[in-house]
Parts: structure tokens; C-alpha cells; sequence
């Protein structure tokens, strides 16, 4: 995969633009995603309990999370609902 762009006559690299931050918020937001319990980010991330920043990261991944589970409830109304046709239909 070509990780380079090239603007004018200069080509540069991706990582030649992100921020030591950035790549600590996409760590933080990714545990969460992932299912690390928030004690654990938080002291893998050096964030004190209660922290405001923190719980920033939360709210993004609690987003991605319910989607997520709204996603998969959904398939399985959509699969209990075709079981039940098929069984009208035998």
C-alpha cells in the first residue's frame, strides 16, 4: 500500500503530518472500541480517574458501540423473522 502523497512537485509521508497526540487519541479510542475496560485505558494513557479529557474518548467509542450492537440486533430480527416464514411455509 502506498503510504506517500504527492502535492505540487513534493512527496510526503503520512506520518510526517500526525502528531504524537493524534496517534494517542486513535490508541485511547481504539482500546475502547476494542473492549479494554476504561480503567485500563486510562492507566495505560496516564489519565487520572475522572478525568474530562478521558471520557471525551468515551463517548466517541460508546458511539462506535452501539451501532455496532443496533447493527447486530437488527440481522438477528431480520433472521428470526425469515425462520418464521420458512416454518408458515413447511
Amino acid at each position: 500500500m502506498d503510504r506517500t502523497k504527492k502535492g505540487g512537485n513534493k512527496s510526503w509521508q503520512y506520518y510526517d503530518h500526525l502528531s504524537s497526540h493524534t496517534m494517542r487519541r486513535t490508541a485511547i479510542t481504539t482500546l475502547l472500541v476494542l473492549g479494554v475496560p476504561e480503567h485500563v485505558v486510562r492507566k495505560v494513557s496516564g489519565h487520572a480517574p475522572g478525568s474530562k479529557e478521558f471520557y471525551k474518548y468515551v463517548v466517541i467509542a460508546q458511539g462506535f458501540l452501539n451501532d455496532e450492537v443496533q447493527q447486530a440486533h437488527n440481522k438477528l430480527v431480520q433472521q428470526n423473522s425469515c425462520v418464521k416464514s420458512d416454518t408458515k411455509n413447511a
